[in-house]
Formats: structure tokens, sequence, C-alpha cells
């Protein structure tokens, strides 16, 4: 077995994701998804859920629910290659997409989370203020949108950048990011410039994220 490259969750090797061994958190993908994504990390491995690459759709292939976080190309089918890190290939041909990885609950303050993301195959930096989500009787220029992103390195471990200050002419094609959002209503999706991502069960921040200090606008 090839330790370097073990599998958190079933201690079997990763072959064919290995350039995503950090962002699946050093797990197969569907291991990952298991993990994490379905149903929030709970509920029957062979019930589908909302994520239209999730393995359980060989069972039950048009599962009601809630909507997959990933938005992906038709007739793509379930099995996608790296679609862990919010990539999703058919034909050859990948699509633009990006992922919540974690909502978090900043202490102290009322529904401020930070939230932790996965972007693939932006070819621009993405527009951060249009990360919003939208409130039923609210003026749309009175929704909350990203506060405070920062680039992080693919490992989620340092900042590299702050976006709000910074620019990028070349923007990474697999980009780790985190911002702060105020008012966030955890039952609902974001709305992004990739259309709308589901938001998993918050959790306990990480301590690799103890770095993003929270500062009040």
């Amino acid at each position: 077995m090839d330790d370097e490259f073990e599998c958190k969750r079933c201690r079997r090797p990763v072959v064919r994701n290995r350039e995503s061994y950090a962002i699946f958190e050093q797990m197969h993908w569907v291991c990952f998804h298991y993990e994490f994504e379905h149903f929030g990390g709970d509920g029957d491995p062979d019930e589908a859920c909302g994520d239209p690459s999730c393995p359980a759709r060989a069972f039950d292939p048009a599962p009601s629910g809630v909507v997959g976080r990933r938005r992906v190309a038709p007739n793509c089918g379930s099995a996608l290659a790296a679609t862990g890190s919010a990539r999703a290939r058919c034909n050859g041909v990948e699509s633009r997409d990006a992922r919540v990885l974690g909502i978090h609950p900043v202490e102290g303050v009322d529904g401020c989370f930070l939230i932790e993301a996965f972007v693939s195959d932006a070819t621009t930096q993405p527009d951060f203020s249009e990360v919003t989500q939208s409130r039923a009787g609210r003026n749309r220029l009175d929704w909350q949108v990203a506060y405070d992103e920062r680039l992080l390195d693919l490992e989620g471990e340092s900042v590299q950048s702050d976006l709000f200050l910074t620019r990028f002419d070349d923007w990474p094609r697999d980009a780790r990011v985190a911002f702060f959002f105020h008012d966030l209503d955890i039952a609902r999706p974001l709305s992004t410039p990739f259309g709308e991502v589901s938001l998993p069960t918050p959790s306990t921040r990480p301590m690799r994220l103890a770095m993003l200090a929270y500062d009040a606008p």
C-alpha cells in the first residue's frame, strides 16, 4: 500500500484522484462524499441524495429531496472524474463550478458564519460581491454578500491573499477560498456567479482556519 496516499476513511490507497488528495481531505472522492456531503454525512448510503453524481443513483436514479450542490453538464452520468474538487468532466469538457466545503459559526456574532469554498475552472477572479443570499421581501441591494474574502492554499492551511485588496490577472484553476457571511440562512443556498450552491450542516471551525480572525465591518 502507498501510505503517502492512504484514504483516512477507508484506509485504502487513493489512486485515481491523487491530484485532489488534499482537496478531498485526504480521502477518495466517494469517501469524501459520504463523509461530508451525503445528507450532511448522515443517511442511508444506498439512498441517493440530491447530488447529481451521488453513487447511490445506481439504485435510486431519480431521487427526491435536497438539491445537489454541484451543477454539471448534462448526460455526464454518475461516474464523474474529480467531482469532489468542484469540477465535473464530461466527454473531456470541464464545467466551471463552486462548492461549499464547510460553514462555521463565528463565536459571539449571531448569524455570522465563516464559509470555506472551492472554486474550479473560473477563467477570471470571481466577483465575491455576487456571492449573496436572496431574502424575500428585501430589496436586492439589502441582501448580504461575502465579506473579508481570502484566497487560501489548496490544503486550506494558510492565507495566500486578501481578495478584497488583490486583483489577479492569472486566477488559479483550482482555488480554495474563505469568507465571512452575515445573517446567513443555513436552510437556503448561496447565489454565486456559478449558480446556486447548497450549504452543508454547520460545524465547528477546524483549527487550520484559526488564522482567519473576524473583524467587524
